[in-house]
């Protein structure tokens, strides 16, 4: 056991069990303290049983220069913002929110209405809330760190093939790690790096697979490492399924010579049947407990991703992805592995891209058909291709591309290594020159990320370099940051004893709330597609009844106010109070700018509760949402399923600028959309088939161009198509009082 011991990677896997036993002991028992104790020694015994079935301990220990040149540099790295607390949009929009319930049991308190605008997984927040209860707040994040060193580890031994010298081997790995958007995310508290090593060592096993005696027990690992990536991040299944397709391979065609050829003679099928079935098992143990209560709360196992699919009463009927992000088209997903490089804008929040993945995509395509006598090669090209192109079709997002960041530049060095070893005398010069070019891009990519990594961040945190004073100061607070509260004042700690009941009216806010007043049921109002239907809204009904009597109070940040002012009103909630309050976020100098506002229940009747106001009664709410829009071409015919790109000039009528970008996130971004309804209006069709961002902010009275394109629905009829402003997140300017541009659309073959 002591040869096969792998640390830190076998530790964070022992945590990665324990959050998942917690969640099969939310049923259990309702004493917090039993059920952990049951967790862990659920976790212990499955961490133990998984470290006695792995084999090739012989690789286990990656020497001297791994730690020297691979180690001691991720940390330095993680020690440049490691000071500052993370205050990224997702972070106190949902995760910390996440984080804190799950480790308590159910994610939601009897009685509550969606604080958070998407209940994923919390998985990954409960890993990062364990470091965080035991660490503090800014080492909370440490899991991270383990997470890019057990990445690390996977890599050399996946290059060990190719790069048999330790000190070269461990540069490679320094290189393939020296990603802006991975090593970005190492002091966040975000979710997307926990499931990398997961997804890699599997990757190792599939590789590995023909040199393990126990071939059973092989698969039955990867089954369990790609179901707990996939319950991480579902957006991992790209990534899962190219391995899973090999397993499938190796499972069918067997050892040894003949393979496919010979494999229907070889087959058991009673044994395959029985691995198949373990297999599963091991899949769906991560899955099942999380995706059990997502569909008792919602009816959807994966709400509300695929709704269009699951279709939860609780959100509209819509499949559509974050339109500001990936490729657009056919081609363009066909190619995106390619194009995002000269497309960073349209990667993610964070306009910088190294280029790695491409550079990768194309030593694959080339790998695939030199490396015809290497199979492990042949395997890693083919996993790098069929992730890339499944990545580009599902989001095209490089956040949710970690995994192939890390892959792309390990296809390059293997394919460098075995180019430089080419002998044919042929082909030798121009193998060295393409093996030299490969290497030249891997520390181009390598150098523009770290160049990137010190200027750009998720939070946006200056690093020790730029600002040493200041990581100085904070650096005292260095696992003495375990509750926020200890930071607050005796007059903060007064304002918040009178919450009973937290309204969350504005994003950012939910993690806030539940780090002041944990125990504090929330009722959110501001997410609008939660209130599409009176299902929705009757649910939201019985949560304010069962707060009747109790005092209610909603967080707004300063930015925010007048939206949340607006979605509390809407809702039938009346403004008692707003004080002003500046929150010490563990730390007296980074305070976050916030009001307290006191509210109460104005509805009497409680079915008009959470309904929308009237156009003249929102017209006097608030003046941010007017807008006039004009078109100079408008198809009255359509054929069924067939797409228009229509062009429209937008005029900013309201009092204030429309945000063409927000911190992080759609949420709060202006984009125009468009409504597919009925032909009297009376219904909604469609209300989810398009959105299109500004391309820069607009101020009041200011006019802009854009484009927006539009489906026609798939069965034939008249219909009514009507063109909106949509505040993401907040609301569709024509339920603000806004007029709307509509016309009459036939669609027919």
């Amino acid at each position: 056991m002591r040869r096969r011991l792998k640390l830190p990677d076998h530790a964070l896997l022992c945590i990665y069990f324990l959050v998942f036993a917690r969640q099969y002991f939310w049923w259990i028992s309702a004493n917090n303290g039993i059920a952990w104790v049951g967790s862990v020694l659920v976790a212990v015994v499955l961490s133990l049983l998984y470290i006695s079935y792995e084999e090739a301990p012989e690789e286990n220990k990656p020497g001297l220069p791994f730690w020297l040149i691979v180690f001691i540099p991720l940390l330095l790295i993680y020690a440049l913002r490691v000071a500052l607390p993370d205050v990224s949009f997702d972070v106190l929009n949902y995760h910390l929110f996440h984080g804190e319930r799950a480790l308590r049991g159910f994610l939601y308190l009897p009685g509550e209405f969606f604080p958070t605008p998407s209940p994923f997984s919390p998985a990954p927040d409960m890993v990062t809330g364990l470091f965080r209860k035991l660490l503090g707040y800014r080492l909370g994040t440490f899991a991270n760190f383990l997470a890019v060193v057990w990445v690390a580890r996977v890599a050399d031994r996946l290059l060990r093939p190719f790069l048999p010298n330790v000190w070269l081997r461990a540069s490679g790995v320094l290189l393939a790690l020296l990603a802006e958007h991975l090593l970005g995310e190492i002091n966040n508290y975000m979710p997307d790096l926990l499931a990398v090593p997961l997804l890699l060592e599997a990757t190792y096993l599939v590789l590995r697979h023909d040199d393990y005696k126990n071939a059973r027990a092989n698969f039955v690992r990867i089954a369990l490492l790609l179901g707990m990536s996939i319950a991480f991040k579902l957006t991992n299944a790209a990534f899962a399924l190219p391995i899973v397709l090999l397993c499938a391979y190796h499972a069918l065609a067997g050892p040894g010579p003949g393979r496919l050829r010979q494999a229907a003679k070889r087959i058991d099928v009673t044994a395959l049947a029985f691995t198949t079935l373990l297999c599963a098992l091991a899949f769906f143990a991560a899955l099942l407990p999380f995706s059990v209560y997502l569909y008792r709360e919602t009816g959807s196992p994966i709400f509300p991703v695929y709704n269009g699919i699951f279709k939860s009463v609780y959100w509209p009927a819509s499949n559509v992805w974050d339109p500001r992000w990936g490729p657009f088209g056919l081609l363009e997903k066909l190619l995106w592995p390619i194009l995002i490089s000269f497309k960073p804008a349209r990667l993610s929040e964070l306009p910088i891209y190294s280029g790695r993945i491409s550079s990768g995509f194309v030593a694959a395509l080339i790998g695939v058909f030199f490396s015809r006598h290497d199979v492990r090669l042949r395997k890693l090209c083919f996993i790098v291709l069929a992730a890339s192109l499944l990545w580009s079709v599902s989001t095209g997002y490089i956040r949710y591309a970690l995994y192939l960041e890390v892959m792309a530049p390990i296809v390059l060095l293997a394919l460098a290594s075995k180019l430089f070893q080419t002998t044919a005398r042929r082909f030798r010069p121009l193998a060295l020159g393409t093996a030299l070019l490969l290497c030249i891009a891997l520390v181009v990519h390598a150098y523009l990320g770290f160049s990137y990594l010190l200027k750009w961040e998720l939070s946006q945190r200056p690093t020790f370099l730029s600002q040493p004073g200041v990581h100085r100061d904070e650096a005292r607070y260095l696992l003495r940051d375990h509750s926020l509260r200890d930071f607050l004042s005796p007059e903060l700690e007064s304002s918040l004893a009178r919450v009973d009941v937290w309204i969350i009216s504005s994003i950012k806010t939910s993690g806030l709330a539940v780090l002041l007043k944990p125990d504090s049921p929330m009722i959110g109002v501001n997410t609008y597609e939660f209130f599409d239907n009176q299902i929705s809204r009757d649910r939201f009904n019985r949560a304010l009844e069962n707060a009747a009597g109790k005092r209610m109070f909603s967080l707004a940040l300063v930015e925010d106010i007048e939206g949340a002012k607006v979605n509390l009103t809407r809702r039938g909630l009346e403004i008692v109070k707003v004080e002003p309050m500046q929150i010490p976020f563990y730390s007296y100098r980074g305070t976050i700018a916030a009001f307290l506002i006191e509210t109460k229940r104005t509805a009497p009747d409680s079915s008009r509760a959470g309904t929308d106001l009237s156009p003249k009664k929102e017209n006097q709410l608030s003046s941010a949402y007017r807008a006039q829009i004009t078109s100079t071409r408008q198809p009255v015919v359509m054929e069924p399923g067939a797409k228009e790109v229509l062009h429209f000039k937008v005029r900013n009528l309201g009092a204030n600028v429309w945000s063409s970008h927000s911190p992080q996130g759609w949420i709060g971004v202006m984009t125009i959309g468009d409504r597919w309804l009925t032909a009297d209006g009376s219904g909604v069709v469609n209300e989810m088939d398009s959105r299109t961002v500004l391309s820069h902010d607009v101020k009041p009275g200011e006019e802009t161009e854009i484009e927006l394109t539009v489906t026609a629905p798939n069965v034939p009829g008249e219909y009514l198509l009507e063109i909106d402003m949509v505040h993401e997140g907040v609301t569709w300017f024509y339920q603000q009082g806004s007029r709307t541009l509509r016309w009459q659309v036939k669609v027919e073959k």
